[in-house]
């Protein structure tokens, strides 16, 4: 009798570690179906960004909420560039990007219209706003139609379009010392140092 306690100790472990590996063969079939489909490091296939803005993309005008709930237009038939500033509440390289964002707006005060552009909800904003002390103002809209008309797959964008809404220039994510004098030039009119013309 001991003896066959043994022998169906034996053949339950067993089958327990048959049913394992079973298991194991078909988790590991899975993973390999994800590696295979998964881009590779030096792979000639491109890994292919979301759309954004380009230069020479025009924003058309659009109704925008600020962070009272004050519906206004983004008129962009005026006389002024515009710089936009497009972040996100939840976004840690935008708020690594706000204190360039307000050098930019303080060397710019007047000759260019400055604003924030974000998907996020005005109340968000209103707090975000507050915390951050932003001296510019900030708008939003339906969240849809602000990140299609802005092509916000990617923050932060310091974007800055002509008097017609055309895009002039474009950087994604946060800005050096040198793109920050970049676009100043660039929204002043003034020429680029010899150095960085190519």
């Amino acid at each position: 009798m001991f003896k066959s306690s043994w022998n169906i100790v034996i053949h339950l472990v067993a089958l327990v570690l048959a049913l394992e590996v079973v298991f194991l063969v078909i988790q590991n079939r899975s993973l390999e179906k994800t590696i295979e489909n998964a881009p590779r490091a030096g792979s000639s296939e491109p890994f292919e960004m979301p759309p954004t803005l380009e230069i020479g993309d025009r924003v058309p005008p659009m109704e925008l909420v600020d962070i009272k709930g004050n519906v206004q237009d983004l008129d962009i038939q005026r006389d002024k560039k515009k710089l936009l500033f497009a972040f996100s509440t939840q976004c840690h390289a935008c708020q690594d990007t706000i204190e360039t964002w307000l050098e930019l707006n303080e060397n710019l005060e007047g000759a260019v219209e400055v604003a924030g552009i974000s998907p996020d909800s005005t109340a968000e904003l209103s707090s975000y706003s507050d915390q951050q002390a932003l001296a510019y103002p900030v708008f939003t809209g339906n969240a849809t139609v602000v990140k299609q008309n802005f092509k916000l797959s990617v923050v932060p964008q310091t974007i800055l379009l002509d008097e017609k809404g055309v895009v002039m220039g474009i950087w994604k994510g946060t800005l050096n010392r040198d793109q920050l004098d970049t676009i100043t030039r660039m929204a002043l009119n003034m020429p680029q140092p010899v150095e960085s013309i190519n």
